[in-house]
């Protein structure tokens, strides 16, 4: 289990998560202007949703998530943000790894499964 879990991005909305998410993918760009909040918004956005069929592909074949959280057998969040944690960890390291669980939470973990949904 992954230490830093910041269970605080559950309480946040999407539009917090967004922009949280925006600045992170930011963080490493050199500029001299700073970036609107709007402007780091859309960024995210089009980046979580470029990112949705290799989010599938990790969470909805782990067996954890299949077995227990899209069977509805585990429901607390903060188990859940850390399943979703753990599982994306290795793939998207260099997110700011709860904002984008949290995402995925209000997104809907059934949906991402869902293959027509996407």
């Amino acid at each position: 289990m992954i230490k830093d879990i910041d269970y605080g991005m559950l309480s946040l909305s999407t539009e917090e998560l967004e922009l949280l998410l925006g600045e992170g993918l930011l963080s490493d760009q050199i500029g001299s202007k700073p970036i609107r909040d709007k402007e780091k918004k859309e960024i995210s956005q089009r980046w979580f949703y470029k990112k949705l069929d290799l989010m599938a592909d990790i969470l909805c074949n782990d067996h954890f998530v299949q077995t227990e959280i899209l069977s509805k057998k585990v429901t607390d969040r903060n188990i859940i943000l850390s399943t979703l944690v753990d599982a994306l960890s290795s793939a998207f390291g260099m997110v700011p790894i709860s904002v984008l669980a949290a995402m995925l939470i209000k997104y809907g973990l059934e949906k991402l499964c869902c293959e027509g949904e996407r």
